[in-house]
Parts: structure tokens; sequence; C-alpha cells
């Protein structure tokens, strides 16, 4: 294909883009071995790729170029996906120590932040990335917050059974 004539960024990217997606989309369900978060992976890595493509000097090397967009995405989405199960499972177990009555009233414990991210994660099954995104704090910040509001509850929990 010749692409080098071509004065149209969108139509020399649909163009190269349609010569690598089947090998795009099957390494990403190689990697993640379900067909929608394959799609999923795919279609971020090739918007991703779409919004940098005047940045990319030599379109020979636009496989390599979005190939490594994809992987880094793949990384992202098996860390969140491996993270989910575990996430889960220790909101059930928690969750599960109190009524809905009791949850109300032991949010009175956390500060603000602690609660919104307590909230997010438990109640409604968030990842720490969506919460970010919802309350604009770094990653880390939103799990840290997290932590202190578990502890803060199980601390708060021990002192009424003590009672």
């Amino acid at each position: 294909m010749d692409i080098a004539d071509n004065n149209d960024p969108a139509l020399t990217f649909t163009k190269l883009y349609s010569e690598v997606y089947s090998d795009l989309y099957y390494y990403a369900l190689s990697r993640l071995g379900d067909p929608d978060n394959a799609e999923d992976a795919v279609s971020e890595a090739v918007l991703d790729a779409y919004k940098g493509f005047r940045k990319l000097r030599d379109y020979k090397r636009f496989k390599s170029w979005i190939f490594k967009i994809l992987d880094r995405k793949l990384k992202y989405i098996y860390r969140e996906l491996r993270r989910r199960p575990e996430e889960s499972d220790r909101q059930e177990v928690f969750i599960s120590d109190f009524s809905g009555v009791e949850v109300l009233d032991a949010l009175k414990v956390l500060n603000e932040n602690e609660r919104t991210v307590f909230s997010l994660s438990v109640i409604n099954n968030m990842t720490s990335q969506e919460i970010s995104e919802i309350t604009g704090m770094n990653s880390s910040t939103v799990r840290s917050h997290l932590l202190r509001a578990r502890k803060k509850l199980r601390t708060d929990q021990l002192e009424h059974e003590i009672q």
C-alpha cells in the first residue's frame, strides 16, 4: 500500500489499522482470554493511537508502534482483572459482618475522602482506577484512603464488640 501520497491522516490511519486489526485482536485475546476484554483493550489502544497518530513519523513502524500501545493497555487491564477478584472477595467478607444500618452508622467514623472511597469501592464495587477517575484522586491515594477506612471501621467494630 502506498500511503506516502495520502494527505488525509484519518484515511491513512484507517488503512494502516485495517492491516493489523486481526493481529491486535488475537494478541489481546491470547493475553486476556476473554473476547469482550480483548475487544475493549483493542478499542482503547486504537483510540490512544489515533490521538497520537500525528506524532508517528515513519508509517512503516505503525504495527510495532500500535502493538506497544496495546501492550501497555493489556498490562493495565490484566493487573486490574487480577486485582478485582481479590478486592471483591475481601469486600463481601467485610460487608457481610454488618447490617445495612450498621454500615451507614459505621461510616460516620470516616472522614469525607475515606467515606467516598469506601462507598465507591465496597458498596459500588468500583476499582481504584475507576474511583480515581471519578474523584480526581491519584489511584495510590484512593488505595491509601480505602486501607485507612477499613482499618478505622475494623477498629470501631472491635470497640463496639468489647463494650
